[in-house]
């Protein structure tokens, strides 16, 4: 699929898919195998770094703590 959307069929019923940004057949595969390779429930992937880092902290709660890497990306810190 090389457009940015997807075939639907009727203007006010919206498909699976409907916009890339949102999911496409080939991300959900890919989530699918991370999830059965690492025996989990649900695999995530995501258009770039800072995306997964954003979900991953808001997924924090206040008092928790996180460690790493002194290299770490730099966008982390910002």
């Amino acid at each position: 699929q090389h457009a940015s959307t997807f075939h639907q069929g009727s203007f006010d019923k919206v498909g699976e898919y409907d916009y890339s940004r949102s999911g496409t057949p080939t991300r959900t595969a890919l989530e699918d195998t991370i999830a059965e390779l690492e025996g989990g429930t649900r695999g995530f992937a995501f258009s770039s770094g800072m995306a997964a880092i954003s979900t991953a902290f808001l997924l924090l709660s206040k008092g928790d703590h996180v460690l790493v890497t002194k290299d770490v990306y730099g966008g982390t810190y910002r």
